[in-house]
């Protein structure tokens, strides 16, 4: 053995060497900087040592790798990877730059630390000398390509010769990997991020550009782990197409907010595919957490939040939330990932700040808290004092064309869905009260079954809606014609006048069909609804369950033909169609709607959803025609009006499309209106049509 001046080195030799041949630098030799290791081959100028466990350092896939993980078990190990003695005297600062991937550890901080020994006899068990942790920024892996480089500064031991070493933990309950390619030892000041786990002064701003700077995340279940990605600080459960339970945090240095009045968190982010984004992403704050601690040791308090699905990965929404309460202290904030087995979202986080001021906004602190009237809630950028829940499905309601955007219908498929889009507690102080919805429906299978409106008294926000109780509401939306113009429909409240209530917006759709809402804004506020006015519904036919109180007159059918039109539960629909046997038939057939009493009405609209195949002249085979005299029998018996459809399909597909309003005018102030849909249909051309959703309002 040879007494070095701080470790002890022992060596060996068994090869004989040339006097010109270049000096070997074998394990345990005192090395000088610049002092670098790769570990493609072999350890090279490393040790490694097993303290526990079977598990040990390999050198594969041209890395030092390390894993408690066999394949099928986690299996708890302690095992370190050691440097030879380094000689980093004469210089003022020196670094460690480590090249590495890491995945899968419950807490990467804790799981791999930088360990720094002057008194480590070489080979020997490491827990035998005294070690120094030295503070490294390490970051989770999103692959197993790409690698990261980190810096770790080590100027406190500038002037000393000393062994560094990797030292690796994994437990029976979680085991993850880590792959070094390189560890080099240089002259310079390293780049770590401002300090992670030192007090921060305001404004307190980081990117996660690169790296988690002066954050650290902390994996407490759960086999995923907050990585860099994109440029952003991201967190999923969802991989390879499966689901994963997991809860996880991404955690800031303290910051001092003792010299403020007033303090906010402004947070840029992505997220997407939550099951209850306000549930599964929730922000805290505490005031004597410890830096890269367990943040169950820790007492945390729920910051106000309000955050709104993103609409695709490239549009970040920003939002900001109050930390008013925690003014005069010194705190730590934290964003709390959760994910079942059944639903993982995706969260991509490109900064967040805390700075002096109040917070603005949806995110400021009103969310969940009683509202006054009048209450009015835009969705121009942000959900504001609303908040969403999605029972089941994997779409969820987002901010998107300035509304609050719920649809099922992605990448030209349906997909089932329940979502809920939810008030805040709304103080109902006025005798009469009204709530006024500006939306745009389109596509919709049933729209007024498909999109319903409730009240519930008992309501807790960020619940599961069916821990409530809810009544729905009378309503008839009216479908769109286009995106452009948005509908208004008001809703009566008077009967929860002197109750807290929340409003809900519930949206439904199936696999085989998913229509789409955007909502532009919803108020609620004192007063009762215009009558008549757009949304003030006179008269209205689904045709859900049948044909309702329309007759269906047959003026001519050809004899292979026994009927018309007829009612298509499958479609939820009333369907014309002359076809049969695999011939055109000649037929003319009406569906005639029950007397409509318009008597005191000045103006009025008619407007329905519609489809059609196999006719190149619509315009002329399915018509419309109104009369004030029908009474009963053939339509020849009254005198009746054609009212021209404004809006046709294609006739290329089975798409619904709303006919656009066609104005009635001219026959209010009757008190027998009668709407007819009449049929035509040649021996060379028969034509299958189908409407629903007949509205007059």
């Amino acid at each position: 053995m040879l007494l070095m001046a701080i470790c002890i080195v022992a060596t060996v030799s068994s090869c004989k060497r040339k006097p010109d041949d270049p000096p070997i630098n074998l394990q345990g030799d005192v090395q000088t900087l610049p002092y670098t290791q790769n570990f493609d081959k072999s350890f090279g100028t490393y040790i490694t040592y097993n303290v526990a466990g079977d598990e040990v350092w390999t050198i594969d896939f041209e890395t030092a790798k390390m894993s408690g993980y066999d394949g099928e078990n986690n299996l708890a190990n302690e095992d370190w990877l050691i440097s030879s003695p380094v000689n980093i005297t004469g210089i003022q600062n020196a670094k460690m730059v480590m090249t590495y991937i890491a995945r899968y550890f419950n807490n990467l901080s804790s799981d791999i630390t930088i360990q720094v020994s002057s008194d480590y006899v070489f080979k020997e068990n490491p827990n035998t000398a005294t070690w120094t942790e030295v503070h490294a920024n390490l970051v989770g892996g999103y692959d197993w390509e790409n690698f990261i480089t980190t810096e770790i500064d080590l100027s406190n031991f500038v002037g000393q010769q000393v062994c560094v070493a990797v030292k690796y933990l994994s437990t029976a309950e979680k085991a993850g990997t880590i792959e070094v390619k390189s560890i080099s030892f240089e002259e310079g000041k390293a780049n770590v991020g401002d300090d992670a786990g030192e007090l921060q002064s305001l404004p307190y701003t980081q990117l996660f550009t690169t790296s988690f700077g002066t954050y650290t995340t902390y994996d407490v279940s759960g086999s995923q782990s907050w990585m860099i990605d994109f440029q952003t600080a991201k967190m999923t459960g969802f991989v390879n197409y499966t689901n994963y339970a997991n809860e996880d945090w991404l955690i800031s240095s303290p910051v001092d907010l003792k010299t403020v009045t007033e303090a906010k968190m402004v947070v840029t982010y992505i997220a997407r595919y939550f099951n209850d984004l306000n549930n599964d992403i929730t922000f805290y704050a505490s005031t004597n957490y410890t830096f890269d601690d367990a943040p169950s040791n820790a007492t945390w308090t729920k910051i106000n939040s309000s955050l709104v699905s993103g609409a695709d990965w490239e549009t970040f929404i920003t939002t900001e939330l109050d930390l008013n309460a925690f003014v005069g202290q010194e705190v730590t904030v934290a964003v709390k990932y959760l994910s079942t087995d059944e639903k993982a979202g995706t969260i991509e986080i490109r900064s967040i700040s805390i700075e002096e001021g109040q917070a603005t906004g949806g995110g400021g602190g009103n969310v969940g808290e009683i509202q006054s009237l009048p209450y009015v809630q835009s969705f121009t950028n942000e959900f504001g004092t609303y908040t969403t829940y999605d029972v089941s499905g994997s779409q969820s309601w987002m901010i998107d064309f300035q509304t609050a955007k719920m649809t099922g219908f992605v990448d030209f498929v349906n997909y089932a869905n329940e979502d809920w889009l939810i008030s805040s507690p709304v103080n109902l102080s006025a005798q009469k009260v009204k709530a006024t919805v500006s939306y745009i429906a389109r596509y919709f299978n049933n729209l007024n079954s498909d999109v319903t409106f409730l009240v519930s008294t008992d309501y807790n926000i960020g619940d599961m809606p069916s821990t409530a109780t809810w009544n729905e509401l009378s309503t008839t939306l009216v479908a769109g014609s286009d995106w452009v113009t948005f509908s208004t429909l008001e809703i009566d409240l008077s009967a929860y006048s002197g109750s807290t209530i929340y409003f809900a917006v519930r949206y439904l759709s199936t696999d085989e069909k998913a229509g789409t809402i955007e909502i532009r804004s919803i108020g609620i506020e004192e007063g009762e609804p215009n009558n008549p006015g757009q949304g003030d519904v006179i008269f209205s036919e689904t045709f859900v369950s049948g044909q309702g109180d329309f007759s269906l007159v047959d003026v001519y059918m050809d004899q292979a033909l026994s009927y018309v039109w007829m009612h298509a539960p499958d479609y939820q629909c009333m369907k014309a169609s002359a076809f049969v046997g695999g011939s055109n038939h000649e037929a003319e057939s009406w569906l005639i709607s029950p007397s409509i009493d318009l008597s005191g009405i000045r103006d009025a609209s008619l407007s329905f959803d519609h489809a059609y195949k196999f006719t190149s002249s619509p315009e002329n085979d399915l018509t419309v025609w109104v009369s004030t005299d029908y009474v009963s029998g053939m339509p020849s018996s009254a005198t009746w009006t054609q009212v021209q459809i404004p809006n046709y399909p294609t006739g290329e597909d089975w798409s619904f499309v709303n006919s656009n309003a066609m104005n009635l005018s001219s026959f209010t102030g009757n008190s027998n209106v009668r709407i007819a849909f009449k049929y035509m249909s040649s021996s060379t051309e028969s034509a299958t049509w189908e409407v629903n959703n007949v509205v007059v309002e």
